[in-house]
């Protein structure tokens, strides 16, 4: 005997348990992943206030990661929300990402001493719309250098 046909609502019932059990898997991952992330941040900013305890840790702030997202229940009147949330919750870890490792880059050039490396790293986090109010911080830190006489070195 042939295997019976399901009816469209238990085809619906079985797509939505898929999309929910998808939902669910990608929420944990986000959750790890963002635990993953905090912690980076805060040992960056620890050792950066460890090294520079001039001040300009303070700027630092700004990229503190908030607290990890507390997720409702998914339900098939807020699946497409939920998902919509994740795909938002991804764009901005990544962005976040990516402004953390302009910051660490400074800061293994300032432990260089390589200001010129630093300046260059400013220049192009601003060409490319990243580093935000830290790359500021900087900025402001170069032009006092400029007043102090240090100047970028020519290539």
């Amino acid at each position: 005997m042939p295997p019976r046909k399901k009816t469209p609502r238990q085809l619906a019932k079985q797509k939505l348990e898929a999309r929910t059990s998808r939902i669910e898997a990608k929420r944990n991952d986000f959750l790890v992943r963002h635990a993953l992330f905090k912690q980076r941040v805060e040992l960056f900013i620890a050792e950066f206030c460890r090294i520079n305890p001039s001040g300009m840790g303070e700027g630092l702030e700004h990229i503190r990661a908030p607290p990890a997202p507390v997720y409702a229940p998914v339900t098939a009147s807020n699946v497409a929300d939920c998902e919509k949330e994740l795909e938002l919750q991804e764009d901005w870890i990544g962005v976040w990402r990516s402004e953390l490792v302009v910051f660490e880059q400074l800061f293994q050039a300032q432990m260089e001493g390589d200001i010129a490396k630093m300046m260059d790293i400013v220049d192009e986090a601003a060409a490319d719309g990243k580093g935000g109010p830290v790359r500021e911080i900087f900025r402001n830190h170069f032009v006092g250098l400029k007043v102090q006489g240090v100047e970028r070195k020519k290539k």
